[in-house]
């Protein structure tokens, strides 16, 4: 008894290291910081040098009560304002454009744009996209990425050219005479507030048209589900009376961004830019 106590402390005390330093010394970020110091070695002048040894290596987090929001990213992007890296590869790459000049991190953070786990620090939890099937707001990318513009912007940006042609057509298309709007329109469909929210438990598409369609979404079932339902209205349900529009791949692709940026979601007000509605000047 006591030979099998002995073995088992052993083993516990053996699995209880191996994740200490799963955790703590081989983890992704420390990795990167590690990676992001020593590029700094190369790039930096002679005059700069105090700046490496004042750089510690810990996790990092944005912490924002008021948007119910903590975001780890930045442990692993530690380079998104430093032009220096502007030709790096990802994660110890700037981040693209002027956007975090007009969207200070500290003050937004990143989930508010890209979504993702902004809690984890593994990038397979970060992205949460087809290993975890019921993580409902898995990491999103261009052209859905200018629906998440319109959680706090409210008109049509000169940057968001797939989500302006969507809400063109979806103006222009009578699709108001069927479906609500905030309150507004037909009767005989669903109000489409909150369509950009809806979880896996609620919507899922059928892939019965499309079986490819998960993947080319990037496993984003809100997304694959939305798609389809402007491409193929017949998918789900069969007998649906939804007008089939025939649209091309463009279009649909379009009124699903648009369509994604309906959603109940809103940052906390103090957040918001004082005018919101003013179209941005950003540079790719």
């Amino acid at each position: 008894m006591k030979i099998l106590l002995y073995i088992s402390s052993i083993v516990v005390f053996l699995f209880t290291g191996l994740f200490y330093f799963q955790e703590n010394i081989f983890a992704e970020w420390r990795g990167h910081q590690l990676a992001y110091l020593r590029q700094l070695k190369q790039i930096n002048q002679d005059s700069e040098h105090q700046e490496e040894e004042n750089l510690s290596i810990k996790l990092q987090q944005i912490y924002l009560p008021e948007m119910n929001r903590i975001d780890r990213c930045v442990s692993c992007h530690v380079t998104i304002e430093d032009p220096r890296f502007a030709d790096k590869k990802n994660p110890l790459k700037t981040h693209p454009g002027n956007y975090l000049e007009k969207h200070d991190p500290e003050k937004f953070g990143c989930t508010i744009c890209h979504d993702g786990q902004g809690r984890a620090i593994v990038w397979d939890d970060v992205r949460a996209d087809s290993k975890e099937k019921f993580w409902e707001k898995p990491i999103i990318k261009k052209p859905f990425l200018e629906a998440n513009c319109f959680r706090c912007h409210v008109k049509p940006l000169s940057e968001t050219p797939t989500y302006n042609r969507g809400k063109y057509l979806f103006e222009t298309s009578g699709c108001l005479g069927c479906h609500k709007r905030d309150g507004r329109g037909g009767y005989l469909a669903a109000e489409l507030r909150g369509l950009g929210d809806a979880s896996v438990h609620q919507k899922y598409p059928t892939n019965s048209l499309d079986p490819k369609l998960l993947p080319k979404f990037n496993y984003n079932r809100n997304l694959a589900y939305i798609y389809e339902s402007v491409r193929f209205p017949k998918a789900q349900p069969e007998d649906s009376v939804m007008f089939d529009f025939k649209l091309s791949h463009d279009d649909a692709l379009a009124l699903t961004v648009y369509l994604k940026s309906l959603t109940d979601h809103q940052p906390g007000v103090s957040k918001l830019p004082e005018e919101p509605q003013k179209p941005l000047t950003i540079h790719e």
